[in-house]
């Protein structure tokens, strides 16, 4: 059996998790390009290549830009990481605090 509200939300929390939206809601955009597309092409039989390219760029851009937005997310969080493994900056575990010579 398919659970559907795993799509947006994690199956154990049930909390809507937004990564999964955007990616659903990018394949739903390139469907719906892909869709229009064929529909144009085959159906209306009046191709106006312009109008196409326009809708289909716009449809898709949703699913190039989210990977585009993961890439950079993904490249800040490296450099934070990677300044936390430095000692360039303290970390966020509570047993990662130390106190300086002469502090109580």
């Amino acid at each position: 059996m398919i659970r559907w509200s795993t799509l947006v939300a994690d199956p154990d929390s049930g909390i809507i998790d937004y990564v999964r939206v955007r990616s659903l809601s990018g394949i739903l955009l390139a469907l719906g390009a892909g869709i229009m597309a064929v529909w144009v092409v085959f159906i209306a039989r009046q191709i106006n290549e312009t109008l196409v390219g326009i809708a289909v760029g716009a449809l898709v851009l949703p699913l190039t830009g989210g990977k585009i937005g993961d890439a950079i997310v993904q490249r800040q969080a490296a450099k934070v990481t990677a300044k936390v493994v430095a000692g360039a900056l303290p970390d966020r575990r509570s047993g990662a605090i130390v106190t300086q010579p002469g502090e109580p």
